[in-house]
């Protein structure tokens, strides 16, 4: 738990540059939160992290400057690529692709419909290719509706149909 607990403070503050105002776990998922500073409208940035069944590997789902975005942490070298396809339960596999942003962290192009598939998704795979590829499982375990329910308060998903 310990171990769960600093590797989720580890991506909020590697997501941000800092700490976050407010932290708490809503089941298995881990919620930062803070306002935003250069939002006109008072909006809050959000950063949700869940820890992997495997490695540790950690999945953010997150509500930046008014936009959703996935971010995954690893270890990367910062500027490469990445295709990414991603799939939630038995849905239709979605193709995307990823930037490292940082040495820890890739940022996928998220779509609307990505996240309304977690909503109500229970397993999210992703498989990850750049030099070499690898899949990374998670289970949305207890709490991801409301804990995914915090981060589109924040960047409500919208209409990509």
């Amino acid at each position: 738990m310990l171990r769960w607990m600093a590797a989720a403070a580890l991506i909020a503050i590697s997501l941000s540059g800092r700490a976050l105002a407010t932290e708490r776990a809503i089941g298995d998922w881990f919620v930062s939160s803070e306002a935003d500073r250069f939002a006109e409208d008072g909006a809050k940035t959000r950063v949700i992290a869940l820890l992997a069944n495997r490695g540790g590997d950690i999945l953010a789902v997150r509500c930046l400057a008014g936009k959703l975005s996935l971010a995954l942490m690893g270890h990367y070298t910062t500027g490469d690529l990445f295709l990414v396809k991603f799939r939630t339960d038995r849905n239709a596999i979605i193709n995307t692709a990823a930037t490292a942003i940082s040495e820890k962290l890739i940022e996928i192009i998220t779509t609307p419909d990505m996240v309304r598939q977690m909503q109500s998704g229970s397993e999210y795979a992703l498989r990850v290719t750049g030099e070499a590829s690898n899949d990374f499982i998670f289970r949305a375990g207890r709490g991801a509706a409301k804990a995914l329910g915090e981060v589109t308060k924040a960047c409500p998903v919208a209409d990509d149909k």
